[in-house]
């Protein structure tokens, strides 16, 4: 580009100078010689005189503006002669020069037309690359600028990849060679480098003098990273196994074992790697050193992983070492994860029936293991079938659809699916989540329907010490699904067993059935063989056609385990000698401890503090014989605060398991707790659900220290939780506190007992292993319409695990706040739809929430092991269209009715869902267990929103034209009108109570016989949980307890007829009597200082509760007693009834007129209580009717007569008490006013029922004496003497408030008064300058009137307490006196000596107060804020009587002593106090003040001088300090 610009510019010359040269010539020949004067004119051939040229002209011809020579030579190009290139005319026509960088210009210097070389634009700047210096030409930047200014360094842009103006460098790593466009790249050992070699190094490298980046010294580098690895950096190689099942790190170098060897149990991955890596690993992921390669650190992926290709494994620095290296790895290179070298495909194989299956019944095909899935679910699952049939296979489609939707490897086939005598070709795709793709595939076959339905009820596994129970049934299916009536012959025999040295389990039963009847076979404990695996085939025939259908099903029973157990709890004083034992069992046996001769042991004990083997005090090693089970340490040997942790490693055959103790050496005894539990607890896992019991065996002498009992959660050594027990028995579930168990399976739980007598708690620990509950996915809901009632279909799928198969149940929440209580451990108001099943899919039709929130549906998974999942999804609905009045629902089954009913709840159909009730409250008991527990479960809900929704009404109250009312001024009941008895068919309804009262007691029987087997059952394997036998159980016991919603139907049928009649009584008596049969089935369900159980119907309020004795004693105000704590509890029950069952009988009438002398007398028809009280010891129950205290039952309220009031009956009210042997016993009935109503409650001190009393005679009648300050304001409490006395001390305390108010404001007015001393008389005239002591008694006469602190307010002369602070302090003591003296009034005092010992006792009293006073007066010296609060108290005190009569008020107490004795214990108590009390305390004060000034003066530190002095100080005394120090 250049060399052509420059042959451009020669050109142009040239051409100029020929231009020139040819016009030079041509006008010198034109022009003559001898007329050279007319240069600038030129002959126009017309005009005499030659004419003037333009002025661009030198020479001219024929016109002016026709130049033969350019004026000169700036202009060029004749004839026309323009201004050169860099020249421009200006308005002048004067050739001026263009700007520098201008080549042509136009009319300014800088409007350029061309620009000179190297310039572009209309301002000709320079070209990117160059810069002006105000030359022509632009000069050149440095090479790195793209562009610069001013300079050739200032770069104003970068060229290339280079960066920073104006320097424009290149980035680290880089480096500029002055001659390539981009920076070029150092190499990769080089962190920083320039066109020489290495300036600085990268990674871990080293410079050299060659300026090379070499690796360190003992280190093995790449070509591909800069790291090399070394003692603190490890590049490492992370790959999947081929199997995907775990992570492969390889080092460089050998790992170090000895971090893999901590005594500290915690998982090592959490010390390896950051908590979000570990967390991808998956639950329970275990970290280890390859032992074939100690190259390797293995990951073992733990269930449910999460991990992908491509993610980078985070460590934690200083986590791991290599071998022989003082210092741990800091930095990990290539820690991302890759692809496995061969990666394996995924493989699932299932077990596929070898049978035809039933095509009318619900079948499954299960997963049997899964191979290369990194623990986690396979995705993109596609299954397909091919159908050899010719019936109609269109629902095997809709469910293959489904399944493939919600991507389940798990077949779980309803009812009506498969096709008719099909052979079914079964297909699954999958792929794992490296993109793996397999397929497996299966073929199963159908029957017709005509062979019989086998269905087998148990588990996959049991241990050895489970006593297994096989349930199998046999019968025949039609399309209806209806059962058949046929025997069937049903044979149970074991096939075969691997291996097959395990001895046999002795099953084989052949027996006869009648349709689905449940047969039951038992293979006792011990009886199978560990780690084996036992098939079995139930063959069924029906007798009738002689069909024959077979099924295999198997059973894995594997090792329970090897288990020790130290006898030392942990601590050990160093002055007692340690003998410790160890304990060690196989689970699989029948052995007792330390009696199997194949268990091998091997014991060792290690120094933790010195990280040795155990040593004495003195250092020698202790010699541990390692095989025996019994160790000894000889007392004072081993040093104090030493921790000692004892290993036991037990072995047989090939189990080996190991046993550690951590033993704490004390120089005193620690308090160690001792605790009762289930030993299953520590042979094997605990499920997240299971409910777990624990008592604390508090000694008995130190029960009384008992302060409070606590339970640690502890979890990846972080307390989760602390529980506090209510009850030394306690029972908890590890998901109430621990959600998700992502860290391992050990939970630590710590036991506390803390005693008042102790500041170290009792302890004890206890190591707990879980099992993990399935993953699950959310709940997938599809419905056809958002309107209540309509099917909705629910399913879940969960992620595959070693507790594989599951089982699910479905539970409805009509109330959002139900399902959060539920998911809270709280509560359970749900409704079980569908128990414990096969499948996952459920279709149900639900209601309306019954308080416009959400329904909840909630899926609960149970695996095998017994570990429990729960999904939930809350559901909207709109109401449903139903018909109130023409619905019908007959047809339906039980799940559909409970829905109704509450959806008619919500739409206030009572006539419909009154009659949905009363149909499931009166149906016989359903052959399905799980039915009849949802139809409980309805009924507890139903009474249950009824009462929350409906207020419940007092029917005495209600009444519209109430018969019966209560006059205030004769205390008297009147009725008002006659009782118009509803008329009933008193024949037909006594056999109905006698039928329901049979249906009753058939449903009692049978709940409890579901019971009791659940109990057994339970009981049969006590170390094995069972969840879904514990939920029958809950179930039974709720369903015992809803019996009672039953009853109290039964009974309201009768509570409108009020006729004597035995028969009904007796019948009413039966039926009342299954309320004490439920509570016998039911009361062990109750928690100690927990919620009561109550059960409120339309008549019956029942409930029961369970208190210990120490809070029955607060409750009741009862002095405790040393013989409580023999008392394990006490038991409270309490049955209410609107209606008394004893108006029947005329016989008790009798028995009440003959006890009371009454002959007018009968039994109330209202209101009845029974209540029990038992003292529980070791589940002896001692029921006791005498009580120390008083307890108040309310017996109905009722309303006030009016004056117009027509009375056609009077009588009277009393309150009676039959106790359980049969004595009556009248109680108290008091009677409380409010407004237009009154109500009475009946004040007992025993127990039994008590019930209401009425009578005509009213001189027999005998009205408590307490009555009149029981019924109101009207009648009691503001009686002529309660007013005179509370006006009396009203207007005294109001004088009393102006009197100080008074002196405080001229205090106020005169507080800047100074009073001097010497104004003062002296109190003492004596010698100043004597040396010896006036005595005690002059002293006390010369300051009484001073010191007296009623007599010293006349001389008072105090210049740090204020007159009216003294006054107040004065008046309140006084005030304080009067109160109590009319607290003292509570009860009648008719003893003069009484009378006497309160005249001198209440001075007493006042004395001892005046502490409180003097430290009052202490804060009040502080001023200010100080000394308003210390005013304010004595305000407070000063209003005592008033608040005392205030309580009298609240309480319903009335003054019982008349007007003459409350003022002969009011002035005699003065006179004792001011001319008594007062100046033998003057006196004493001298006295002690003589006795302590000499020590207060030599400022001894004697700290009761001190404390003296404060509460005998006063200022008159303080004055003449100095006298009380003389000789």
């Amino acid at each position: 580009m250049k060399i052509r610009f420059v042959k451009n510019v020669i050109s142009n010359v040239k051409l100029v100078q020929t231009r020139v040269t040819n016009a030079q010539v041509v006008n010198f020949n034109q022009i003559p010689i001898e007329n050279p004067y007319l240069n600038g004119y030129f002959d126009d051939g017309i005009q005499l005189q030659c004419q003037q040229c333009n002025f661009k002209c030198k020479i001219c011809v024929n016109e002016s503006n026709h130049c033969q020579i350019c004026q000169n030579s700036i202009r060029i190009n004749p004839p026309k002669c323009e201004c050169m290139n860099g020249y421009y005319e200006d308005e002048q026509s004067t050739c001026q020069i263009c700007a520098t960088q201008c080549n042509t210009c136009l009319l300014e210097p800088t409007n350029c037309l061309t620009c000179k070389p190297g310039r572009i634009e209309q301002d000709c700047k320079c070209i990117d690359g160059y810069f002006e210096t105000g030359q022509t030409l632009c000069s050149q930047c440095a090479f790195q600028c793209a562009t610069c200014d001013f300079h050739q360094f200032n770069c104003k842009s970068c060229k290339g990849d280079r960066f920073q103006e104006p320097q424009c460098i290149c980035q680290s790593g880089y480096f500029d060679d002055q001659f390539n466009e981009n920076c070029q790249k150092c190499d990769s050992t080089c962190l920083e480098c320039n066109i020489h070699g290495c300036l600085q190094c990268a990674a871990n490298r080293l410079l050299n003098q060659d300026m090379e980046c070499i690796p360190p010294p003992n280190s093995i580098w790449y070509d591909n990273t800069p790291w090399c690895s070394t003692c603190q950096v490890a590049v490492i190689k992370a790959y999947l196994s081929d199997d995907i099942g775990k992570i492969i790190l390889h080092f460089d170098f050998p790992l170090n074992p000895k971090g893999f060897n901590s005594q500290i149990e915690i998982n090592k991955c959490l010390q390896l790697f950051e908590e979000e890596t570990v967390l991808k690993f998956g639950q329970n992921s275990v970290c280890y050193i390859n032992q074939e390669n100690n190259q390797q650190l293995l990951i073992s992926f733990g269930e449910y992983s999460k991990i992908k290709v491509g993610e980078d494994i985070q460590f934690k620095s200083n986590s791991i070492s290599h071998i022989n290296c003082e210092t741990s790895l800091e930095k990990f290179i290539f820690a991302t994860l890759k692809m496995p070298i061969n990666p394996s495909p995924p493989q699932i194989e299932y077990n596929v029936p070898h049978h035809k299956l039933n095509p009318f019944s619900d079948n499954s095909v299960y997963l049997k293991s899964i191979k290369n899935n990194g623990n986690r679910k396979l995705d993109n699952i596609i299954w397909i079938c091919q159908v050899q049939t010719s019936e109609d296979s269109s629902a095997l489609w809709q469910f293959l659809d489904q399944i493939n939707f919600v991507q389940e490897y798990n077949l779980f086939i309803p009812k009506f699916t498969l096709p008719v005598g099909a052979e079914l070709k079964f297909k699954i795709q999958y792929e794992n989540f490296i993109f793996i793709s397999s397929y497996s595939e299966f073929t199963i076959y159908t029957h017709k329907g005509d062979l019989p339905q086998i269905n087998i009820y148990v588990k996959p596994s049991y241990f050895v010490y489970e006593t297994i129970q096989i349930g199998t049934s046999a019968g025949n299916l039609d399309q209806q699904i209806q059962k058949d009536n046929t025997k069937y012959q049903i044979q149970m025999f074991e096939i075969d067993r691997i291996p097959l040295k395990s001895s046999s389990s002795q099953l084989n039963i052949s027996v006869q059935s009648y349709s689905f009847e449940q047969i039951n076979a038992n293979i006792q404990k011990y009886t199978l063989s560990p780690n084996s695996t036992y098939t079995f085939q139930v063959i069924a025939t029906n007798l009738n056609t002689q069909q024959v259908q077979q099924q295999n099903f198997t059973l894995d029973i594997p090792f329970g385990g090897l288990i020790c157990y130290f006898n030392n709890l942990g601590v050990q004083n160093i002055r007692k000698d340690l003998n410790l034992l160890i304990y060690c069992k196989d689970l699989d046996t029948k052995y007792e401890w330390n009696d199997d001769p194949d268990l091998l042991i091997h014991v060792d004990c290690r120094d933790l503090s010195l990280n040795s083997p155990c040593q004495t005090e003195q250092k020698k090693t202790i010699k541990v014989n390692t095989t025996n089970t019994y160790q000894f340490i000889k007392r004072n040997t081993i040093s104090s605060y030493s921790v000692q942790e004892w290993t036991v490693k037990v072995s047989k055959f090939q189990q080996t398991s190991k046993f550690v103790s951590i033993i704490v050496y004390l120089d005193n005894d620690f308090p160690v707790l001792e605790l009762e539990f289930n030993k299953g607890y520590q042979m094997r896992k605990i499920n997240n659900y299971e409910q777990l019991n624990f008592t604390f065996l508090i000694p008995f002498h130190q029960k009384p220290q008992l302060l409070e009992l606590s339970i640690a959660i502890i979890y990846n050594y972080e307390i989760i939780k602390i529980l506090q027990p209510k009850y030394v028995s306690h029972q908890f579930k590890i998901f109430d506190s621990i959600k998700e168990l992502n860290f391992g399976d050990n939970v630590n739980i710590k036991f506390l007992a803390q005693y008042t007598n102790s500041i170290m708690p009792s302890l004890y620990n206890l190591k707990l292993s879980i099992n993990q509950p399935p993953q699950c996915s959310k709940l997938f809901v599809t419905r056809s319409s958002d309107l209540a009632l309509t099917e909705i279909n629910v399913t879940t799928t969960c992620e595959q695990s070693n507790d594989f198969p599951y089982r699910y149940q479905l539970r409805l929440f009509l109330r959002e706040s139900d399902l959060t209580g539920f998911l809270q451990g709280q509560l359970d108001n749900s409704l079980t739809f569908y128990s414990f099943q096969n499948k996952n899919f459920f279709s149900v039709q639900i209601p309306q929430s019954v308080d416009s929130s959400t329904v909840g549906v909630l899926i609960q998974v149970l695996d095998s092991g017994g570990s429990m999942s729960q999904i939930f999804e809350r559901i909207t609905s709109k109401p449903a269209k139903i018909n109130c009045s023409q619905f019908q629902y007959q047809n339906n089954n039980l799940q559909y009715k409970v829905s109704l009913l509450f959806e008619a709840i919500n739409q206030n159909c009572s006539q419909l869902y009154l009659k949905l009730y009363s149909d499931l409250l009166y149906e016989q008991i359903l052959p399905d267990p799980n039915d009849n527990n949802l139809k409980f479960q309805a009924i507890k809900l139903y009474n249950k929103f009824q009462h929350a929704l409906i207020k419940p009404k007092n029917r005495l109250l209600d009444e519209e034209n109430p018969q019966i009312c209560y006059d205030v001024n004769t205390t008297h009941y009147y009725v008002t009108q006659h009782s118009s008895e509803i008329q009933n068919n008193l024949t037909q309804k006594i056999k109905d109570l006698e039928k329901n009262t049979l249906n009753l007691m058939r449903a009692l029987n049978y709940l409890s016989q579901i019971k009791k087997q659940c109990e057994e059952e339970l009981l049969r394997n006590q170390y094995i949980w069972n969840e879904e036998i514990f939920q029958q159980l809950q179930n039974s016991q709720d369903s015992l307890i809803n019996l009672l919603y039953f009853l109290d139907d039964i009974y309201s049928d009768f509570s409108n007829i009020n006729t004597k009649n035995e028969t009904i009584y007796k019948i009413i008596f039966d039926l009342l009597n299954y309320i004490p049969k439920i509570v016998q089935e039911i009361q062990n369900t109750i928690l100690i200082n927990d919620k009561p159980i109550v059960v409120q119907g339309e008549e019956i309020l029942w409930q029961i509760k369970r208190r210990t004795k120490q809070d029955f004693n607060k409750i009741f105000d009862i002095e405790a007693t040393e013989e409580d704590y023999l008392i394990d509890f006490i038991q409270f029950e309490q049955t209410s009834l609107l209606s008394n069952p004893l108006r029947f009988t005329s016989e008790l009438d009798n028995q009440l007129q003959k006890e009371f002398n009454d002959e007018t007398l009968k039994i109330y028809s209202k209101n009845y209580y029974q209540i029990k009280l038992q003292n529980v010891y070791k589940n002896r129950f001692l029921q006791f009717e005498s009580f120390p205290s008083k307890f108040s039952t309310k017996l109905g309220t009722y309303q006030l007569c009016l004056n117009d009031t027509q009375i056609i009956k009077v009588y009277e009210m009393q309150c009676v008490l039959r106790t359980n042997s049969g004595d009556f016993h009248k109680c108290i009935l008091n009677r409380i006013l409010n407004n237009d109503t009154m109500e009475q409650n009946c004040e007992c001190n025993k127990f039994g029922e008590i019930f209401l009393i009425t009578s005509y005679n009213f001189s027999q009648v005998i009205v408590n004496d307490t009555f009149q300050q029981q019924q109101g304001i009207d009648n009691v409490f503001l009686s002529q003497y309660f007013l005179i006395l509370l006006i009396c001390v009203s207007s005294l305390i109001f004088m009393q408030m102006a009197i100080y108010i008074f002196y405080l404001i001229k205090d106020c007015k005169n507080q800047q008064i100074n009073f001097i001393q010497d104004n003062i008389d002296p109190q003492i005239n004596l010698d100043k300058k004597s040396l010896i002591y006036v005595g005690n008694s002059a002293v006390f006469r010369d300051k009484f009137k001073q010191i007296h602190q009623t007599i010293s307010l006349l001389y008072y002369r105090d210049q740090y307490i204020q007159f009216s602070y003294r006054i107040l302090e004065v008046l309140s003591q006084f005030n304080i006196l009067l109160s109590l003296t009319i607290l003292e009034c509570y009860d009648q005092i008719h003893s003069i000596l009484i009378i006497c010992v309160l005249i001198v006792a209440n001075p007493v009293i006042i004395l001892i107060l005046r502490i409180f006073y003097k430290i009052v007066e202490a804060i009040y010296r502080f001023r200010r804020i100080a000394a308003f609060i210390s005013n304010f108290i004595l305000i407070i005190l000063l209003m005592t009587p008033n608040l005392a009569l205030l309580i009298f008020y609240q309480q319903k107490i009335q003054i019982q002593l008349g007007q003459y004795q409350v003022a002969i214990i009011f002035f005699g108590t003065i006179v004792i106090w001011q001319l008594l009390i007062e100046p033998i305390t003057v006196f004493a004060r001298i006295f002690v003040y003589r006795l302590i000034a000499s020590s207060i003066k030599n400022m001894e530190m004697n700290s009761i001088y001190h404390f003296m002095h404060f509460f005998v100080m006063h200022s008159s005394l303080e004055e003449i300090f100095e006298e009380f120090t003389k000789i």
